[in-house]
């Protein structure tokens, strides 16, 4: 398994909105995104646009019911079945303009290449991970349970 599944409780979410500056021009993607419980609070937040995909079709089926009983406004969220890894090479993965990602060490050491490409892709580009720093992408800032803004060190 990449993560246990732990939601992310409505506090939380603000908090996240909040260190990672998220506004309505933004493309927030959730790594693992499970119900896409998380995504459908920022979107409810700040209006922003939301992309997710999750290796349990399960969890991605039941995040679109839910998706399809909001208001049309709270609507713009894409779910993916798909493996992570195969997810983030794709095109809609590049659109986002921040990402989420609540994985457990050895994923992330697995993606790292991918982060630190993305990062350099665009200026406001940002990571956020739950809980474990990623190598090579230096901590800005974090919530109260750990959860740290990364970006690539630049100096």
């Amino acid at each position: 398994a990449y993560a246990p599944y732990i939601a992310t409780n409505r506090r939380q979410a603000a908090r996240l909105v909040e260190l990672a500056s998220i506004t309505t021009e933004d493309v927030v993607c959730d790594l693992g995104c499970g119900d896409a419980s998380l995504l459908r609070e920022l979107v409810r937040l700040t209006g922003c646009s939301a992309i997710g995909c999750d290796v349990d079709a399960d969890a991605i089926a039941r995040g679109q019911a839910k998706i399809d009983n909001q208001p049309r406004a709270l609507r713009n969220i894409n779910l993916t079945h798909s493996l992570i890894a195969t997810y983030i090479q794709g095109e809609r993965f590049q659109t986002a303009t921040c990402v989420f990602v609540f994985l457990v060490p050895a994923m992330l050491e697995e993606l790292t290449p991918y982060f630190c490409e993305y990062l350099n892709a665009k200026d406001g580009n940002r990571v956020l991970s739950q809980r474990y720093q990623i190598d090579g992408l230096t901590v800005h800032s974090s919530i109260e349970d750990c959860t740290a803004d990364h970006r690539e060190e630049t100096e």
